[in-house]
């Protein structure tokens, strides 16, 4: 494949995960809110599991957006310095450091 197709696809995937990271959460929430409003329905326990669900709504919905972020950061670091520099996988890649000083603080 051409580099400019294989750019082209990067880009796309990139416009998706962003799409996907701004419909998680409200997804998330109104699946749990929803879940939640049929349980109280169905154990007439109203409002008590629509706000449990809602909340485990958002905190699923903000796990999983910053999962996603996490994982775009990772594949971005990747395409930026793919000879391995600085993946982000806690290893020290051997290019200069970012300041341009010595990790140890000499010049």
């Amino acid at each position: 494949m051409s580099r400019k197709g294989n750019k082209d696809i990067q880009s796309a995937r990139r416009i998706g995960d962003a799409y996907l990271i701004a419909t998680i959460l409200p997804a998330a929430i109104g699946i749990g809110y929803g879940m939640g409003w049929v349980l109280d329905w169905f154990f007439s326990s109203t409002p008590w599991c629509t706000y449990i669900f809602t909340g485990l709504g958002v905190i699923a919905g903000f796990m999983e957006a910053i999962r996603t972020a996490l994982r775009v950061g990772r594949e971005e670091d990747r395409a930026v310095r793919p000879n391995g520099e600085g993946t982000g996988d806690g290893e020290q890649g051997t290019g200069p450091h970012p300041t341009g000083r010595d990790p140890e603080g000499r010049q």
